[in-house]
């Protein structure tokens, strides 16, 4: 796993407010918080994100602006998992480009992507579009949706709770990927 001092093979790079609140769920698990790099618009979101490397992004900044301030971070990194909920702009945006800069890389990109509710409406259309984007170019997707999470039982839960266990997922499909190597 370990390529150098403090350095690994991967970096979990998440994108927007549900992945930098799944990468402080999966911190608060063990998951060193020097693997993870996360990118956002909203200044206040990073500054509570406990991962090591942070980002913020002008949403008017290119793709290949944004290439060239990730790309010193992932270096020669063989793997790179993407974190982010989509139907947003910063997750769905980021994601994409996050994706693309490690296929282009010949990197192993798995995704680990949150739907919106169907109550949220255009974000519903919008995270449609990314997903089609992301499925030629990633080694893996792994798709969470969250009115299923909602509609399994969980009826009686928080909204808290409800994601509190779709981090705990995204951990147990993540961790061993951390442990034997992909």
């Amino acid at each position: 796993m370990s390529t150098g001092i403090g350095e690994t093979d991967f970096m979990i790079a998440v994108a927007g407010g549900a992945g930098i609140n799944c990468a402080n769920r999966l911190m608060e698990r063990k998951l060193n918080r020097s693997w993870f790099m996360a990118v956002d618009t909203d200044v206040s979101a990073l500054a509570r994100c406990a991962a090591f490397r942070k980002i913020t992004v002008n949403s008017r900044e290119t793709g290949a602006d944004f290439e060239q301030r990730v790309s010193p971070l992932l270096g020669h990194r063989r793997r790179l998992f993407v974190i982010a909920g989509l139907g947003g702009e910063a997750g769905s945006s980021f994601a994409l480009w996050l994706a693309e800069y490690g296929s282009r890389r010949q990197m192993s990109v798995e995704c680990f992507v949150f739907l919106p509710f169907l109550f949220e409406g255009a974000r519903n259309q919008r995270a449609d579009e990314t997903l089609e984007k992301l499925e030629p170019i990633v080694y893996r997707l792994h798709v969470f949706k969250n009115d299923d999470l909602r509609n399994r039982n969980l009826n009686a839960m928080t909204m808290t709770q409800v994601f509190d266990v779709l981090h705990d997922a995204v951990f147990c499909r993540l961790a061993p990927c951390l442990e034997q190597g992909g």
